[in-house]
C-alpha cells in the first residue's frame, strides 16, 4: 500500500517539481531503512556492550498481533479490496476537491514506467541507507557534537507550554473559571438567539422536527454545561 501510494506521488511530481520529487525520493528512501531497522535489529541484531534487556511483558506474542494485522491488511487491502476503495473513496475524493478533474481509478499495475523505476530506486536506496547505518552512527559517536536527546527535549517543550499556561491563566484569569465559562456560554447564545426572527417562526412545525434524540442531546449538554460551571477541582497537573 505504501509503494502503490509513492508510485502516485511520483507520478503527480513527475509533472510538477523535480526538486521535490528528488527531496521527496530521499526522505522515502530514509522511511525504508528506519522500517528495515525497526524489523531487523531487534531480531537478528547481536546484542552489544549498550545492549537492554527485553520487559517482562515485551515477552508477549499477543503484541505481534496488531503490527501483523496491519501489514496483512496493507497487502489484502490493495489487492482484494481496490475497486471497492475507488467507488467509495479515491473518486468521491477527486469530485470534491477537484470537480473539474476526471478520476482515474488506482491500479496495482501500470506497466514498466518511471514511477515504478524510482520506486524501485528507493528500495534500492533504503538498503543502502540501512547498510551504512552502523558505519555512521560509529562516525558519529567519534565525534565531539553531540545532538540534544529527543526524550529531553520533550519534557522540556511540556514544561514550557505548562509554564506559559501558568503565566496566561495568571493574567487572564482572576476569579472563578465557571464565571468565565458562564459569560462565554451567555454571550453565544445571545448571538446564536440575534439571528433568529422568533416571531416569524412556526413553533408547531419546529416542535413537530425536534426528534427525542435530539431532545436527549440537547439535554446532555445542558447538564454538560452546568456541570462545567459549577464543578472545581483542586488536582495540579505535573510533569514527571
Amino acid at each position: 500500500m505504501g509503494f502503490l501510494s509513492k508510485e502516485y506521488m511520483y507520478k503527480a511530481l513527475l509533472e510538477a517539481n523535480t526538486y521535490v520529487l528528488v527531496l521527496l525520493l530521499v526522505v522515502n528512501a530514509l522511511m525504508v531503512s528506519l522500517a528495515l531497522s525497526l524489523i531487523l535489529k531487534p531480531f537478528l541484531s547481536k546484542a552489544g556492550a549498550n545492549h537492554k534487556h527485553a520487559k517482562p511483558i515485551e515477552h508477549n506474542v499477543m503484541l505481534w498481533i496488531p503490527p501483523a494485522l496491519l501489514a496483512l491488511g496493507s497487502l489484502v487491502v490493495p489487492v482484494l479490496a481496490l475497486s471497492w476503495l475507488n467507488e467509495n473513496i479515491v473518486t468521491p475524493g477527486v469530485n470534491t476537491v477537484a470537480p473539474q478533474v476526471v478520476a482515474q481509478d488506482v491500479k496495482l499495475w501500470q506497466g514498466v514506467n518511471l514511477p515504478l523505476v524510482l520506486s524501485g530506486i528507493t528500495l534500492a536506496l533504503g538498503v543502502l541507507f540501512y547498510k551504512l547505518s552502523a558505519t555512521y552512527h560509529d562516525w558519529w559517536g567519534k565525534t565531539s557534537f553531540k545532538l540534544p536527546v529527543a526524550d529531553d527535549m520533550f519534557y522540556k517543550v511540556m514544561a514550557g507550554l505548562v509554564s506559559v499556561a501558568k503565566w496566561q491563566t495568571q493574567r487572564l484569569q482572576h476569579t472563578r473559571l465557571g464565571g468565565y465559562a458562564l459569560t462565554s456560554f451567555l454571550v453565544l447564545a445571545l448571538l446564536l438567539l440575534s439571528q433568529l426572527s422568533i416571531e416569524n417562526l412556526h413553533w408547531p412545525t419546529v416542535a413537530a422536527q425536534f426528534t427525542s434524540l435530539e431532545a436527549v442531546i440537547a439535554l446532555v449538554m445542558m447538564a454538560s454545561v452546568g456541570l462545567c460551571i459549577v464543578a472545581t477541582s483542586s488536582y495540579s497537573p505535573s510533569l514527571h
